[in-house]
């Protein structure tokens, strides 16, 4: 409709100086051509001109809404509307492991060093029925212009690779680092992008870091879906995904389906000054160790069970100690769903750290010691709990929580 008011201006700007002619010529017969002109301007020069005006409004519209898949398409290539990208994030792995072919090897004389790495595997699915990414490379920037990703941690992992490797070596890692991945996603269509990086190699060698004691990386790896994964096109951020819901490799379904709870088994006990048999009933590995989940005389023995969200007060038992159970007792609870969650309370909230372990209490007799906790888990279901003392895992069990 801009047309239109312009049109108008400038039948307003004419009248104004027909008008001031008008004024100023002397003869009656010049005012009367004069006003014959003015009569003839402000008629329509057909006698539809108001549709005239419409139709070229109308038009205007229609090229715009013709327009705009256009503009939304190189608007997309560009990724500088994070809203009109549709991309899911369908699968990811995380693994630490060793592998010449991928990641080569450092020769010295007639030795051969392979290094160990921490690697991200996702899958990406490009939901949207536009491309995604581009093959071109900016030489300005020093930039390629297609998809890529990176990791950032959550504070789980940034202090677990704090008290691994003393360092965060995902985003100061001077060890060196590497990535693959599709660079474009077509319109519905799935691609693969890894994100590693160098932990260290077996042996202490120049140039690389001796790999931390197994259970070291044990804690790395049960952290390391604490972690963003950052989606790029270009130097534009166009999507986050938080790893911490999704699947961990060991946590995989194959693994769930062998998930099953850890054994019952009794042990006995003696109640009150009389001396009365009984039996405590717990969860675990008999000889080894077990959670406390029931009591009773001997022969009545009642078991009670896990309640989500509800605080319970658990006495754990170990036998066998020896020098490797040593620092605090940390427990790593993973749901049906694979993520973690602190489960044991410390000072009234969930906590990775009991804050103690068996160097804090005294021993029942040499071969059994009792550490008493509060634990809560968020939901039902099954449970696996992976028990460390300090950074070494200890073992793990399997545990049922019932709804509320």
């Amino acid at each position: 409709m801009e047309g239109f008011h312009l049109e108008h201006k400038k039948f307003d700007v004419k009248m104004k100086k027909l008008k001031a002619t008008y004024d100023e010529l002397p003869t009656q017969t010049d005012k009367e051509r004069i006003m014959r002109q003015i009569r003839d301007d402000k008629k329509p020069k057909y006698p539809f001109q108001i549709f005239r005006y419409a139709g070229v409004a109308i038009s205007f519209c229609l090229f715009i809404l013709l327009a705009l898949p256009f503009f939304n398409q190189e608007i997309k290539n560009q990724g500088t509307i994070e809203e009109d990208f549709v991309l899911s994030l369908s699968d990811v792995k995380v693994e630490i492991y060793s592998d010449e072919s991928k990641f080569g090897s450092i020769d010295i004389g007639n030795d051969k060093h392979i290094p160990t790495v921490i690697e991200y595997q996702l899958t990406l699915h490009n939901e949207g029925n536009q491309s995604m990414g581009s093959l071109s490379f900016d030489k300005e920037k020093n930039q390629e212009q297609g998809l890529r990703i990176e990791i950032e941690p959550q504070e789980p992992l940034r202090q677990s690779m704090l008290d691994v490797f003393g360092q965060d070596i995902i985003n100061g890692n001077d060890l060196g680092n590497g990535a693959t991945g599709d660079s474009r996603l077509k319109a519905d269509k799935k691609g693969s992008f890894t994100r590693y990086y160098l932990l260290g190699t077996e042996d202490d060698i120049s140039g690389l870091s001796k790999l931390p004691p197994k259970g070291k990386l044990n804690e790395l790896e049960n952290n390391a879906l604490y972690a963003d994964v950052i989606v790029y096109l270009g130097e534009n951020r166009i999507a986050r995904f938080d790893l911490s819901d999704y699947i961990r490799l060991n946590s995989n379904i194959a693994e769930k389906e062998k998930w099953r709870e850890s054994p019952k088994f009794s042990i006995p006990v003696e109640f009150g000054e009389e001396k009365t048999p009984g039996e405590y009933g717990l969860v675990g590995k008999e000889g080894k160790f077990g959670i406390q989940i029931g009591s009773g005389e001997k022969g009545e023995l009642e078991y009670y069970n896990f309640i989500a969200n509800v605080p319970n007060k658990n006495m754990w038992y170990f036998w066998k100690v020896d020098e490797s159970m040593s620092g605090n007792l940390k427990v790593f609870a993973t749901d049906e769903n694979g993520k973690k969650h602190p489960v044991l309370m410390k000072n009234g909230y969930s906590s990775w750290d009991a804050g103690y372990g068996i160097d804090s209490v005294s021993q029942n007799n040499e071969n059994e010691i009792m550490l008493h906790t509060g634990m809560i888990f968020p939901s039902a279901g099954q449970w696996k709990l992976d028990v460390y003392f300090g950074d070494k895992w200890y073992d793990e069990l399997f545990i049922t929580v019932e709804e509320e």
